[in-house]
């Protein structure tokens, strides 16, 4: 346990700043800058979850229709083979590098399930995709045949018309997460073709836990400008630390420095509206390059956030909208039969709770078809008190790829 005045050692595997992150960056920005906010003000979402669900609907689409999915993935290249491409992100996501100490896990990493299985001591990160399609309008062998391969999916023929049917969706995604998402599906239209599902799932301790004895209430000033007392935790310490003139952030690393969270948080002259309209993939590079090794407090409060929605829209203003188009979607990839496909509804339900141990986030989404810069002059310590909306990214430690992205106007709904 750590008390105030008792230094934390960062104890980084790297010293280099790190590297720029690949499509996913743009993604994860230019998803959260469309979405809107639930009643409480919050906005929790994984751009991985989401990104990964679309590859294997990436993989059956054409034309137009294919160029508009990549450009609103920020693919640079829209010809790029979708699963290569897909498969290259998500082992990147938790590739171990020759900086880190080997940690084990159940299977080498030789495919999509086995890249997103990061289990080491305090740290697991968990992700799969599923494909269900009709028993009466099967889908072309040879595109479920690449989506079981190519992304290790599962792979699974159902009967949309029974009410069975959403019960095993929802069973799935369950057990992918832990339990913490237990419904996706709930009425789907009997002339449902296809279902794609991700699920992602992650929980870890803190390197450095906060001391539960040093939990207090604390004032939080929502975004409807209402004061409420939260319990606030606590913690004295060096850290990765950056500000300007419009925020101060601080990097929290979990057990193994393989997935870490970065707070931002709005000065009082600000706001986390403001904050969100300046953050964009070039700004999280250049951040990430400028957080200093700096002594420091910080008390935050605890974070109990579930939030859904409907990603038509978002996905549709970021140039995917074809694929919703009845008259124009390309599908032909998916069934050769004749007769239009389309994709009809883009849910993602994700839910987290950040406390005194650590984070447990998870996220599902569906689709259905129809390391540290070196130390320099030492700095005064800062004081970091997140009493008002903030931000708060979960990502990879080694270079930043995002993995969660929380808004929060409300940290406690009631």
């Amino acid at each position: 346990m750590s008390w105030p005045g008792r230094p934390l050692s960062p104890q980084f595997h790297s010293s280099r700043v790190p590297a720029p992150a690949p499509a996913s960056d743009p993604f994860a920005f230019n998803l959260l800058g469309r979405l809107t906010p639930d009643a409480s003000g919050n906005i929790f979402v994984s751009p991985a979850s989401v990104m990964l669900g679309i590859g294997p609907l990436f993989d059956g689409a054409s034309g137009e229709t294919r160029r508009e999915i990549a450009h609103a993935l920020g693919m640079d290249d829209p010809v790029v083979n979708a699963a290569q491409d897909f498969l290259a992100y998500s082992k990147s996501l938790f590739r171990r590098t020759e900086n880190e100490l080997p940690i084990p896990v159940e299977a080498a990493i030789t495919s999509l399930k086995s890249a997103l299985d990061l289990r080491s001591e305090g740290v697991k990160l968990t992700a799969a995709n599923s494909l269900w399609y009709d028993q009466r309008a099967p889908v072309d062998p040879a595109y479920a045949a690449a989506v079981r391969e190519n992304y290790d999916a599962d792979v699974f023929q159902v009967d949309f018309v029974s009410p069975d049917t959403p019960r095993r969706v929802n069973d799935w995604v369950s057990q992918k997460t832990a339990g913490n998402i237990r419904q996706i599906a709930t009425n789907l239209d009997p002339n449902t073709v296809l279902v794609s599902v991700n699920g992602i799932y992650f929980n870890g301790l803190w390197y450095k836990s906060f001391n539960k004895e040093l939990t207090r209430d604390q004032p939080f000033t929502n975004g409807q400008g209402e004061q409420r007392l939260l319990p606030a935790m606590a913690q004295t310490g060096e850290y990765l630390y950056y500000e300007d003139p419009g925020f101060q952030a601080v990097r929290l690393p979990y057990k193994d420095h393989r997935v870490v969270m970065y707070v931002f948080l709005p000065t009082r002259n600000s706001s986390l509206q403001e904050f969100r309209r300046k953050l964009d993939a070039n700004s999280w590079r250049q951040w990430l390059g400028a957080f200093k090794i700096r002594q420091g407090s910080i008390r935050q409060p605890r974070v109990k956030l579930s939030f859904s929605t409907d990603l038509r829209i978002p996905l549709s203003a970021l140039g995917m909208k074809r694929a919703f188009d009845r008259g124009r979607a390309e599908f032909g990839g998916i069934r050769k039969e004749p007769g239009t496909i389309w994709v009809d509804d883009v849910i993602h339900r994700a839910v987290v709770e950040v406390n005194e141990e650590g984070t447990e986030a998870a996220a599902a989404t569906i689709r259905v078809i129809l390391s540290a810069p070196v130390r320099e002059r030492r700095l005064l310590p800062f004081e970091m008190i997140v009493d008002r909306p903030f931000l708060f990214l979960i990502s990879r430690g080694e270079d930043g790829r995002i993995l969660f992205v929380g808004s929060v106007s409300d940290p406690l709904p009631r």
